[in-house]
């Protein structure tokens, strides 16, 4: 009977343990809301050097979306700016998804000048 009690209390234990890994873990790594604002304002801040050229407007946008998501670093590799590129491509050549980007910068550009 010592030995059920022993087995349910380490599982218990390490039950605990895993729960408090996660809290520790959750502190370390910024949540989406904290990513998603850290976007809204760098975006405030670059837009309105970048102009109306929708080539720089959509590149700023991916690669400020990777690097807050850690998928890219401070230098970008060749690797990095080939995938920016293929990004870039399927946004310009698709006219919804590149409109709806659009709409997005033009909104946060026109947030600041306000």
């Amino acid at each position: 009977m010592s030995d059920m009690q022993f087995n349910s209390q380490s599982k218990s234990d390490l039950s605990e343990l895993d729960s408090m890994e996660d809290v520790h873990v959750s502190h370390l790594l910024p949540n989406k809301q904290h990513l998603h604002q850290r976007f809204i304002d760098t975006l405030q801040k670059i837009l309105p050097h970048l102009g109306k050229d929708e080539s720089k407007v959509i590149s700023a946008l991916i690669i400020l979306a990777l690097k807050l998501e850690g998928i890219i670093g401070k230098d970008l590799s060749e690797k990095d700016t080939k995938m920016i590129e293929i990004l870039k491509e399927c946004i310009i050549s698709d006219e919804d998804k590149k409109d709806s980007i659009l709409k997005i910068a033009d909104r946060f550009n026109t947030s600041t000048s306000d």
